[in-house]
């Protein structure tokens, strides 16, 4: 059985990762009890954000996409 008490989010794998390390993951808690949970999930050129239980929970990152991708 699985048990997930937060949601997550890693950029370590990403083009530009942060050096320091403080910013490559962000976690927020989350109740794994609730038998429903809405997602948002807004994406566009530079950005992705996701927000969910209306924005109990949100998180947001930027995207740096190769000049021709």
């Amino acid at each position: 059985m699985l048990h997930v008490f937060y949601s997550y989010v890693n950029r370590a794998f990403t083009g530009q990762p942060d050096k320091s390390g403080k910013y490559v993951e962000s976690r927020a808690p989350f109740d794994v009890s609730k038998k429903n949970v809405h997602l948002k999930i807004l994406v566009d050129k530079i950005s992705i954000e996701v927000f969910m239980d209306d924005g109990t929970i949100v998180f947001f990152n930027e995207i740096f996409p190769e000049l021709n991708d």
